[in-house]
Parts: structure tokens; C-alpha cells; sequence
């Protein structure tokens, strides 16, 4: 008798995370036009899809970067973010000065459950409004921004230049910006982000990265 191969639920947690993913995106990019200026833009820093990483989505307004964590919430008010993924999340900001957020959405229709922002602080659980959160102190990029745009440049030169397709980068604060790309050859290809006037290359275990990439 022929196996019945059932839809592997993992796959179906994908194909649930995607559309959520997908709605936040489309509520905060609306938001994000709305409030942006020339002189005071918003600016997305990271896009869903980057390994590795600790929250989803990542913008930045006048200094301030809003890191940001999906919240799924089932009828009975459950979630499957962890204690721990919250914790990790507080850490990671209050290390490289962000303001942790979590993106409420309804786990059943994949609409998010607030208006406006829809973000409230992991930390006090209050409602965040970028346009009223005051503006950072310094007027100067953070780290990460420099690190993101160092990044972006990097992607549109090998876009370019290698004919490149992209397939996943790094811009994790505290991590070494890296591009995983396949280039117009179709060849697996992977490279460092950093500023020609930073030092040499820290040193890397390259070994972990070819049990991921195993065609470099």
C-alpha cells in the first residue's frame, strides 16, 4: 500500500510565519511613509530572512533602532515566543542600545491586533510610537547603521559587478557582516563586510560556515 505523505507541519509553520510576516511588513511600511521626511527618514535596517538573528525586523528613527519581534497570539491568548527568546532579545538591545519590540498579530486570521504601530515595549508591554519615542541624545549613526549601509553597498556591487542572487546576509550587532550569495556562474559564494580602514579580518572558523554552505 502507497505511503500517504502528509504537508509536514514545519512547513505549514513557514507558510503561517510568512503571512504574518508579510502583514507586518505591509503595516509598518505604511506607517514608516507616513513619518518619514527628508530630513528625518525612517530607515529599515533589517528585512525578515537575515540568519542569524534575534528579532525579525529592524528600523531606525531619528537615532533610535527598533528592533522588533513577532508576537503570534492564538485565541486563548498564547504565544509561542519563548521566555527565554524575550530575555535574549532584552540583552541583545540594551548591549547595542535598541529599543526591543514585539509585533502583536493574530496567530488565526494573520492581521495585526492593534492600530497604528502595533508595537508594544518587551520590556513594559506599553504601546510605542516611533514618531513620539525621544529622539536618541547623539546625532550620530549607530553602529549598526554604519554596519547596515557598509552591507547594502556590498550587495549592490556584487549585484553588479558578479551578476549575483543574493540568498542571505548578516548584519547582526556584534556579528561580522557577511553576504551569502550565488554568483552569475551559479556558484556559492560568501564574503565579509568591513571598513577599509578597520584592521585585518578577525579570524573565523570556517568550518562551521561550510556545514552550511558546503559548495564554497
Amino acid at each position: 500500500m502507497p505511503r500517504i505523505r502528509k504537508k509536514p507541519f514545519e512547513a505549514m509553520q513557514r507558510q503561517h510565519r510568512m503571512l504574518h510576516l508579510s502583514a507586518a511588513l505591509e503595516r509598518l511600511q505604511a506607517m514608516s511613509d507616513a513619518l518619514s521626511t527628508e530630513d528625518s527618514p525612517v530607515l529599515v535596517l533589517k528585512q525578515p530572512g537575515e540568519f542569524p538573528s534575534y528579532d525579525d525586523i529592524a528600523f531606525s528613527y531619528r537615532g533610535n533602532v527598533f528592533s522588533v519581534k513577532l508576537y503570534e497570539r492564538d485565541a486563548e491568548g498564547g504565544s509561542p515566543l519563548a521566555d527565554k527568546e524575550i530575555l535574549s532579545l532584552q540583552e541583545y538591545a540594551r548591549i547595542h542600545r535598541l529599543v526591543p519590540c514585539c509585533f502583536p498579530i493574530d496567530a488565526d486570521t494573520h492581521q495585526p491586533l492593534g492600530e497604528g504601530w502595533n508595537l508594544l515595549s518587551l520590556e513594559t508591554g506599553d504601546p510605542i510610537d516611533p514618531a513620539k519615542y525621544p529622539p536618541a541624545p547623539d546625532a550620530v549613526l549607530s553602529e549598526w547603521e554604519l554596519q547596515f549601509f557598509r552591507v547594502r553597498c556590498a550587495v549592490e556591487w556584487l549585484l553588479k559587478e558578479r551578476r549575483g542572487e543574493i540568498q542571505n546576509i548578516c548584519t547582526l550587532p556584534g556579528a561580522i557582516p557577511q553576504i551569502f550569495f550565488t554568483d552569475g556562474e551559479g556558484n556559492r559564494a560568501w564574503a565579509l563586510v568591513r571598513d577599509a580602514d578597520s584592521p585585518e579580518p578577525p579570524e573565523l572558523d570556517l568550518r562551521e560556515v561550510l556545514k552550511e554552505y558546503p559548495a564554497l
